[in-house]
């Protein structure tokens, strides 16, 4: 008995708190959802002109919200608790008009009915920082221009616009930049990820390779340096 109990704890810690996504279900009070006979209120449906509802990301459970912005919240088991593991957020900065595509990890955060206001904390950020800069060549000039988002360890991320049209729909380029080369992902949807405690160094990338289910490839800095090999522009 003792060995079997032992052996859930470490299958337990192997799976890091993961939760499959069927697990998590509606509960029967609006708005409600319930993990492992607990009812969490009012984080799905309608608030503060967001639709919310369940989803998953890479089979475990998350949380979509849309409305002005499309947020994503994974989730993950702590202590018997549903928590907050990673938020994205797919925006444009209504400064210059450019897309806003990132996430934090490592939160941890209990989850509550106030779920959307933690990827705000970080959104202000990097809308005046990271998503900044200046786009006068690209809409005065016409010219093909690219945007340094920042870097993960030996390898650069850009976001490119090469047209006013680009702009104007937040269809940027992303590419990654070595000293052995350059991987575009195109159009793809691709997320700067950061972590909670370095909110303006990025640590990874996650492609985004399907919308529903929401399945997402984490691309860390040797994954990037051997795909940055290619020709640059």
């Amino acid at each position: 008995m003792r060995l079997f109990i032992l052996m859930v704890a470490v299958f337990m810690a192997v799976l890091g708190g993961r939760v499959a996504a069927e697990e998590v279900r509606r509960g029967s009070e609006p708005g409600s959802i319930v993990y492992s006979g607990k009812a969490y209120l009012d984080v799905v449906g309608s608030k503060d002109g967001f639709y919310r509802r369940l989803t998953s990301i890479n089979g475990t459970p998350a949380l979509f919200s849309g409305g002005r912005d499309l947020l994503y919240f994974s989730l993950k088991l702590s202590g018997g608790m549903l928590l907050v593991d990673c938020a994205y957020i797919e925006s444009r900065n209504e400064y210059n008009g450019v897309r806003v595509s990132a996430g934090v990890c490592g939160l941890e955060r209990p989850l509550d009915s106030e779920y959307n206001d933690i990827i705000y904390e970080y959104s202000d950020r990097w809308m005046g920082g990271v998503f900044s800069f200046g786009t006068d060549r690209v809409i005065k000039d016409k010219k093909p221009t690219s945007f340094l988002l920042g870097e993960i360890g030996g390898v650069s991320v850009y976001n490119r616009y090469s047209t006013v049209g680009d702009l104007e729909s937040a269809t940027p380029e992303t590419y990654v930049k070595s000293d052995g080369g350059c991987y575009s992902f195109g159009k793809a949807e691709v997320f700067l990820i950061f972590m909670k405690g370095d909110e303006l160094s990025p640590h990874y990338l996650d492609v985004r390779l399907s919308a529903d289910p929401i399945e997402l490839k984490r691309l860390k800095e040797n994954d990037l340096m051997k795909l940055a090999v290619g020709k640059c522009m």
